[in-house]
């Protein structure tokens, strides 16, 4: 269990880097991004209704969220989200740490099956590696990898995941699955003992 909430948590910072990255950006541009650069990472489907920014603020917020699942799993999805709410300080944006006071992760349901060649949850993280392997290189023993080379570093405050449930499913269930709650978790002061974390 607290590899899925560590799991949803990820899935919650990643879509931040999006956020940040696209700060400036209208809403609609932040949604084709999302859905076009994430399909090609993840090698599964990625949807997602809208994307709200107001700029002035540093709020923002993703409706609609769903993460589908690699070719082999018979569940719908991974990862569903009604809405990811994110709140960003402002004057940190040009800073080299920026600060991100709040996401809110509400109503989370994420489906856990299991199939001949692991579960759903480990084939997208392959993917993502295999994914960051092929554009960013893998680093050779005493050689900095390009990932891990300066940039922009992050702090988050407090991540909030509210309301969510877990689907348990493996292959020989043909997409049907098992239910459970899963309790609200709060992380806090994610970077901030290593002067900011990395995307």
């Amino acid at each position: 269990m607290k590899r899925v909430a560590i799991g949803l948590a990820a899935v919650g910072v990643i879509l931040v880097v999006g956020f940040v990255v696209l700060y400036s950006s209208l809403g609609t541009i932040i949604t084709q991004a999302i859905t076009t650069a994430g399909p090609e990472i993840i090698q599964a489907k990625v949807d997602l209704k809208e994307t709200v920014i107001d700029a002035s603020t540093g709020k923002g917020s993703l409706h609609g969220l769903l993460i589908g699942n690699p070719e082999g799993f018979k569940t719908e999805s991974a990862f569903k989200m009604d809405k990811v709410e994110v709140t960003l300080d402002t004057d940190s944006i040009t800073s080299d740490i920026i600060t991100i006071n709040k996401i809110d992760i509400q109503a989370p349901e994420v489906t856990y099956e299991l199939g001949g060649s692991g579960s759903n949850i480990n084939a997208i993280q392959r993917n993502v590696e295999a994914f960051v392997k092929k554009h960013v290189g893998d680093s050779k023993p005493g050689e900095k990898s390009v990932a891990n080379e300066g940039g922009t570093k992050m702090v988050i405050d407090h991540v909030y995941v509210k309301g969510g449930k877990v689907n348990i499913s493996a292959s020989l269930l043909g997409g049907k699955s098992m239910t459970v709650p899963l309790p609200d978790i709060h992380l806090q002061d994610i970077g901030k003992k290593v002067n900011g974390a990395t995307p």
